[in-house]
């Protein structure tokens, strides 16, 4: 009788092993759940609120155990237009989900992406900013052209003892840049609204060099340039912004005048 009763009672420590594995299995789970970067919830088959760790709760910032989960989502969320693949809570943050369901329930993934979305922010300002000063390097270099000829016409207005024609001359070719002045502001202007704001029309390669010549003619004269252009098909249609094209042009002229000096020979062909 006594070997029957040793007998039965020696798988005792055999299940006590087995049940202390199975806790050290859940302590460890537990542990990870804790551990996690990322909000994690476990509902139950009715979607209730079973479990959840540290940082869901710091992500949501309500309580989270015992709650239905369809009432947690219009207490908690606030999607908006320009989500994405995230969306916005009430408090500010923006998450990304990822559900994965089974038959005991469905567990449900938070990851904050706040940080990374105002970082992009900032990246995007950064961007933003450079585009507005590469638009203002242009903007000075464009209006350079005909404001330093605007500026010359003047100062050759205040010469004492100048002919009358001459003086009327100068004061046309004064106005004339100054409409320069103004054509190129408008059109960075329309520029930075973007769209079909924009100005393109149809226009000539003679338009074009109406457009060019009185650009570089002060320049030219005044450094003693040896001067030659060049026109082929002056009838051949274009389709865009003669005016800004005529002052990218000039612009190559005027800098190439400043790296030669004075005195040198400059030419200029313009082919369809």
């Amino acid at each position: 009788m006594n070997q029957m009763v040793n007998e039965t009672s020696q798988p005792e420590p055999e299940s006590s092993s087995h049940l202390d594995s199975l806790e050290a299995q859940v302590e460890r789970y537990q542990q990870v759940i804790e551990a996690m970067p990322a909000g994690v919830i476990l509902l139950d088959s009715q979607g209730v609120v079973r479990e959840a760790n540290p940082e869901a709760h710091r992500i949501l910032e309500i309580p989270l155990v015992g709650q239905k989960w369809f009432h947690l989502i219009q207490v908690v969320f606030d999607p908006r237009e320009d989500d994405g693949h995230e969306v916005s809570l009430r408090n500010g943050r923006k998450v990304r989900l990822a559900i994965s369901a089974s038959k005991t329930g469905q567990l449900i993934l938070i990851t904050d992406l706040t940080e990374t979305r105002l970082l992009q922010s900032r990246v995007s300002d950064l961007q933003r900013l450079s585009s507005l000063g590469r638009m203002v390097a242009s903007l000075a270099h464009q209006v350079r052209t005909p404001l330093s000829s605007a500026m010359l016409y003047a100062s050759n207005l205040g010469a004492p003892n100048l002919p009358q024609a001459t003086r009327e001359r100068f004061q046309v070719k004064l106005v004339d840049r100054l409409h320069d002045l103004e054509k190129q502001v408008n059109d960075m202007l329309l520029f930075a609204k973007g769209g079909d704001n924009k100005v393109i029309k149809p226009f000539t390669i003679a338009d074009l060099v109406a457009e060019y010549q009185p650009m570089v003619e002060t320049t030219l004269k005044s450094n003693q340039i040896d001067y030659c252009l060049e026109v082929e098909q002056e009838e051949t249609q274009l389709l865009g912004n003669a005016n800004a094209l005529a002052s990218a042009l000039s612009n190559l002229v005027l800098n190439a005048v400043q790296i030669a000096g004075k005195a040198p020979r400059s030419m200029c062909s313009l082919d369809p």
